[in-house]
């Protein structure tokens, strides 16, 4: 989805609406103050392939994380 639609649109999509980003020490809480980040953002020509390698589930149920190589790139 992020190559065919954009990276804004796939994370948004996809995150938890309580997802919480990390970006230069930066913590952006929650689906509401994600959007505007990536809108504020210049970056062009952006970039992501990615394929999980791995998933797992908590024995909870409630979450779940996958993780595997990703090549992001993008020009400011």
């Amino acid at each position: 989805m992020a190559k065919e639609v954009g990276l804004k649109e796939a994370f948004l999509e996809f995150a938890a609406k309580s997802a919480v980003l990390n970006r230069n020490g930066k913590i952006i809480k929650e689906k509401q103050q994600i959007a505007p980040y990536f809108d504020s953002q210049t970056l062009q020509n952006v970039s992501l392939d990615w394929e999980p390698e791995f998933v797992e589930d908590a024995k909870a149920g409630d979450m779940i994380y996958t993780y595997g190589p990703f090549t992001f790139s993008a020009f400011s």
